[in-house]
């Protein structure tokens, strides 16, 4: 056997093997990331950032039996607003490096339409 075709027999046999893997029959289901869910781990986030400029590390949320969990490095931009309190600093901009965020339900793992962005406006918005 020649070695362009023993090349196209390897793919069409992997090819094969992630096709049985997948199991295309199954429909996909996107999980949907309600607000309800932004706001726990937002607050979850704004709660381990605390006075920091640099986070990296985990929030946790369960909501029945699925959950949901947020890993990131993210910059964090504050800025001085001057109160009748006195001077706080507050959030301006969240700088994400890198993220990931999983929800399982049941141990497996399911697709999810999480948007960092809106994450962080709801942050940058308390």
């Amino acid at each position: 056997m020649n070695i362009y075709l023993h090349h196209k027999v390897k793919l069409f046999i992997e090819n094969l093997q992630i096709f049985q893997l997948f199991n295309y029959n199954k429909p996909f289901i996107m999980h949907e990331i309600t607000p309800k869910i932004y706001s726990e781990i937002a607050e979850r986030l704004t709660e381990s950032i605390r006075n920091c400029n640099f986070f990296s590390g985990s929030v946790y949320y369960t909501d029945h039996d699925t959950e949901y969990h947020l890993v990131c490095t993210i910059i964090i931009r504050r800025s001085k607003e001057f109160t009748e309190q006195g001077v706080i600093e507050v959030i301006r901009r969240i700088i994400p490096v890198w993220w990931e965020f999983h929800s399982l339900e049941g141990g497996t793992e399911l697709c999810n339409d999480f948007d960092f962005g809106h994450l962080a406006s709801l942050i940058e918005q308390q």
